[in-house]
């Protein structure tokens, strides 16, 4: 086990390594001037001003210099400063980091909650109503966009009953109740899309688990449907299951950043959004490559959960 974690962690090297570049070199191919971004749309600038700016950040060297330049300042711990505000990467996403962080946990556990529970049902009552129900369900989740549902919670409930959402983000350990208050409508919009996929997953391995011979043999002993689905089912089933969830951290971020944009929370997704527009080139490299780093940490500790699952798993 531990050889294979060391070369699991030797090869995020690499891999890191890979990501740099191609954030790098495609955030400069995003369109626009950023020199004239951090001018002002409406300034009028002389080619020997527009170098002087590019002197001053650094864009007149050449591009694997600025890459190389920017590697150095990642390696010390330095995540550069905003080409907008001038305010330090590093200083910002800490403020804004645990508010995505308590955002995105919440999310997944609302997700898991509903989505691990109805799709053991649904494939323990196979061809009822609650297994149409639950189907149905798992496929309009899918359907639904969260920018769409995030828009109609909204608008629709101050329309028709006169009552919004709080848009004023309260910090948790100074108030969490307000905290919560504000969080939970996204948090549970979140959650109900991601549900969808884990929810079909989960029942698709139920069907297949609950048919294979050991659990026929289980049955056969006359144990109870409780006992044969807790101790011999649940198990292998969620095998594949925990493979979904890890792979939906980066469809969390995806969510967070539109989900906090419509509901005024003051998180990382916000935050690369507005550094996206203003084409701030040290918010988004610095932002892409931690969630990149977590992505990486995150399959890491999904392969590792296989052993604790089955047994049978060995990591030579």
């Amino acid at each position: 086990m531990s050889r294979y974690i060391l070369r699991r962690l030797i090869l995020v090297v690499p891999t890191m390594i890979g990501v740099t570049i191609l954030v790098f070199l495609l955030i400069r191919l995003m369109p626009g001037d950023l020199v004239q971004q951090i001018s002002g749309e409406n300034a009028i600038l002389t080619e020997e001003e527009r170098q002087e700016v590019r002197e001053e950040l650094g864009l007149d060297k050449p591009i694997y210099q600025q890459y190389f330049i920017w590697m150095s300042e990642i390696l010390r711990g330095d995540l550069g400063n905003s080409l907008q505000t001038k305010v330090a990467v590093g200083a910002e996403l800490k403020n804004r980091l645990p508010v995505t962080l308590e955002l995105g946990i919440l999310a997944i556990i609302l997700s898991l909650c509903v989505s691990l529970p109805i799709g053991v049902l649904a494939a323990i009552r196979q061809d009822t109503i609650l297994d149409y129900v639950a189907r149905s369900g798992a496929i309009a989740f899918l359907s639904i966009p969260s920018f769409w549902m995030g828009t109609l919670v909204v608008v629709l409930p101050s329309k028709w009953w006169g009552w919004a959402p709080p848009l004023y983000y309260k910090d948790l350990w100074v108030d969490p109740v307000d905290n919560l208050y504000m969080l939970i409508i996204p948090a549970a919009i979140l959650g109900m899309l991601l549900s969808g996929t884990v929810m079909r997953m989960t029942r698709a391995q139920m069907l297949e688990v609950l048919r294979q011979d050991y659990v026929r043999t289980a049955w056969s002993k006359g144990l109870r449907e409780r006992t044969v689905v807790t101790r011999h089912a649940i198990k292998n089933a969620f095998i594949p299951v925990v493979t979904i969830v890890g792979l939906q951290i980066p469809i969390l971020v995806g969510g967070t950043v539109i989900l906090e944009s419509i509901f005024g929370v003051p998180g990382v997704g916000r935050y690369l959004l507005f550094s996206i527009g203003s084409l701030d080139y040290p918010v988004v490299q610095a932002i892409v490559l931690i969630v990149a780093g977590a992505v990486v940490l995150t399959n890491l500790a999904v392969d590792l959960t296989y052993a604790y699952l089955d047994p049978r798993i060995r990591y030579a």
